[in-house]
């Protein structure tokens, strides 16, 4: 197989000839692009050669009458009397010219071939069910039936029960999302793997405030504060060497001039201080969830100073015998925060 692409004035041309046989008296499916100078032919959906030159970068004529018609024969070899017929005309039987005024790409092309070529092998065809699903009432071979085929409402449009959800009922069903599975489904704003308030996400699987979630089971964290440093204490100075490795609901003292703190030159935004918080990152410290804010109370701020003496509630303090540090992190810079936490 040749593809020539020039005008009939026989200037130069792109060329490709193909090594591959195809005179076998089968269908074959061929494909030729160009983008600007350069074409390329597709042989059953794979290229088998390119070229490329300026005089096939003009325009081609696609008319239903003209030198569209030229198309499996040499314009200039018909004009000049040159060569054989075999020459001048492609000997084969064309089926379909499909043309295209965009470059398709060579997946484009391959699908072309496979969907033509053997299109019952391109998809595959499900067996007869009977259209019960949607009519509301639940029969042999559905998990669900809530009066609709819409899904992402807990049952699906072919009456599964999709993931996330609980149905009850036949008549019809209704699905509730399952809050505490870890699956972030329907209305819940959330869903940590658990039912316990305090830690961002709610009992309910709602976003508490001054918290964002992502991902399923859900990550909380505190969303609205801008700046946050990290207090390490060191453990040596915790318990002594026959201490347990934790101490319970300890009061730390947290007293320190920093002007970070401050809200004149700092980042802090209530002049009450009521913008700083504490914030636990893991289970000893939190005794429980992994994040969690730490009580506390705040015995003096200065906000032009960012002095502040505050008592911080930590539920597991690490003692010397541990082997780790305590640290959390003191957190500031929220606009919304007006009022005492």
């Amino acid at each position: 197989m040749s593809v020539l692409v020039r005008d009939d004035g026989g200037g130069n041309d792109a060329e490709i000839n193909s090594s591959t046989a195809v005179n076998d008296g089968v269908w074959h499916n061929f494909a030729l692009t160009r983008t600007g100078g350069t074409i390329a032919l597709y042989l059953d959906g794979t290229v088998i050669g390119s070229s490329t030159d300026a005089d096939a970068s003009g325009n081609i004529t696609t008319a239903s009458t003209g030198n569209y018609q030229e198309i499996g024969r040499e314009g200039l070899w018909v004009q000049l009397g040159f060569g054989t017929i075999d020459q001048r005309y492609l000997a084969a039987t064309f089926d379909e010219y499909r043309v295209s005024n965009t470059v398709r790409s060579a997946e484009w092309i391959k699908t072309d071939y496979n969907t033509q070529g053997t299109p019952a092998s391109t998809f595959s065809l499900g067996a007869e069910i009977a259209a019960t699903c949607g009519d509301g009432t639940v029969i042999a071979g559905e998990g669900c039936d809530d009066g609709n085929i819409v899904s992402g409402d807990g049952c699906t449009g072919s009456c599964t029960v999709e993931t996330g959800y609980s149905c009850v009922g036949t008549a019809p069903s209704v699905c509730t999302t399952v809050c505490g599975d870890g699956i972030v489904a329907g209305s819940e704003g959330c869903d940590d793997g658990g039912t316990t308030s305090g830690n961002g996400c709610s009992a309910t699987c709602t976003v508490e405030t001054g918290y964002h979630c992502s991902g399923a089971p859900s990550t909380c964290t505190v969303a609205m504060f801008s700046w946050y440093k990290t207090v390490t204490i060191d453990r040596t100075k915790v318990g002594t060497t026959s201490a347990p490795t934790t101490i319970s609901n300890y009061p730390v003292l947290f007293s320190v001039t920093d002007s970070a703190l401050a809200v004149t030159g700092g980042h802090a935004k209530s002049t009450s201080g009521y913008d700083i918080i504490f914030r636990g990152l893991d289970t000893v410290t939190c005794g429980g969830p992994a994040v969690c804010t730490l009580p506390h109370q705040i015995e003096s701020y200065n906000s032009a100073t960012g002095a502040i003496v505050a008592w911080v509630n930590v539920a597991g303090l690490k003692t010397r015998t541990n082997t780790a540090d305590t640290t959390f992190r003191v957190m500031y810079g929220n606009t919304a925060i007006t009022t005492s936490t």
